[in-house]
């Protein structure tokens, strides 16, 4: 909530301790617990294997995307 009021999102990444001891803020703690699971102890060092699927659009100079009606979620099937 706070986060659409102020227009502000930050991340934060530790890889390794600093010798610096401070407080961590009673809401960043909160998040940290509730996003804990996708949160990993140790980051990986390089990225993933490239895979044979490569999803990409091709799109070609000098054209407009066609202009489509909105999806309403609540008439989807």
């Amino acid at each position: 909530m706070e986060s659409k009021e102020t227009k502000q999102q930050f991340a934060l990444v530790v890889k390794e301790e600093v010798g610096l001891a401070t407080e961590v803020p009673k809401k960043m703690k909160l998040i940290l617990k509730e996003f804990q699971r996708i949160v990993h102890d140790e980051l990986p060092d390089k990225l993933p294997p490239m895979r044979d699927i490569q999803h990409h659009i091709n799109l070609i100079s000098g054209t407009s995307l066609p202009k489509l009606p909105l999806l309403d979620e609540s008439k989807r099937e």
